[in-house]
């Protein structure tokens, strides 16, 4: 009977197989650990795979920072690091069995906070109109630069890296728009803004019509706009109106003027995009 041979290949695997770690076998997950910052609180769990519970966690070698450290029963890494620096360590998890895995762990730690976004909400626009909004962000090792993660600006506006949101709104619309500042240490903050783009609100009478009344005739004129986003609310901006006459905040303009003169004075309009024109109006009272 011929003898069966292993052939060098699969001799190989067998070598190899020798020496990988089998399903279930104790190991580590976590290879890598997020950025740190001094005298920020810091937590985050180390990750294993297999083994037999309960697991038990420390740290065997290496320069664990100082005012850090590693819970022996969650393997959570918490505190807040006391110093600046790249620091290298071991840490190593023992399970009931008496399986041991360790696992060798960089920690980077800035001496500044990282940066935070400031800047709470984004100013609506206006179709046809320039736009200039200056993005506000603090901490972080300068430069800061802006750029957009998901989401999407208003067709017409563009953001530049120095933090700047400007253009033009090409049409009515909304967006909803994720903004990321990163610092020299690349270090990120991210917030998500919404916001909108309207017509111009106008005006009805057109700004600067002159209104001919006569003292003791009963006037009653409303004024309109167009645009925006109603509801409208009208008020008096400047100026003085006629004696006699009120200006509602629906825009109605009425009463019965009792002197004879002229009169100039400003109406403006509130709608709910923001707006706030107003107008000048010339009343003659006869």
């Amino acid at each position: 009977m011929a003898r069966a041979t292993m052939r060098p290949a699969t001799l190989m695997a067998c070598v190899l197989l020798a020496g990988c770690p089998h399903p279930g076998d104790l190991q580590f997950v976590t290879a890598t650990l997020p950025p740190g910052n001094v005298d920020a609180a810091y937590h985050v769990p180390l990750e294993t795979t297999g083994g037999v519970p309960p697991l038990h966690f420390e740290v065997s070698d290496g320069d664990f920072p100082l005012g850090m450290e590693l819970d022996a029963d969650t393997g959570e890494l918490r505190g807040a690091p006391a110093e600046a620096g790249m620091l290298g360590f071991t840490v190593q998890a023992s399970d009931a069995s008496g399986a041991r895995a360790q696992q060798s762990l960089l920690l980077r730690v800035f001496a500044n906070p990282p940066p935070r976004i400031t800047t709470t909400a984004l100013r609506n626009a206006i179709v046809g109109r320039p736009y200039s909004l200056g993005l506000q962000a603090v901490d972080g090792k300068p430069p800061l630069a802006w750029s957009k993660g998901a989401g999407a600006l208003l067709p017409g506006l563009t953001l530049q890296p120095m933090g700047a949101l400007d253009g033009s709104a090409a049409a009515v619309g909304t967006s909803e728009v994720e903004l990321v500042v990163t610092d020299a240490n690349a270090q990120q903050a991210r917030a998500t803004f919404g916001m909108a783009a309207y017509l111009e609100v106008t005006f009805t009478p057109a700004p600067a019509r002159l209104l001919s009344l006569d003292a003791g005739v009963t006037c009653d004129v409303t004024f309109q706009a167009d645009g925006g986003l109603p509801p409208y609310r009208y008020s008096l901006a400047g100026g003085a109106l006629p004696d006699g006459l009120a200006l509602e905040a629906g825009g109605r303009l009425s009463g019965t003027p009792e002197d004879a003169g002229t009169y100039m004075y400003s109406v403006q309009v509130h709608d709910e995009s923001g707006q706030a024109p107003s107008a000048l109006y010339t009343t003659v009272i006869q």
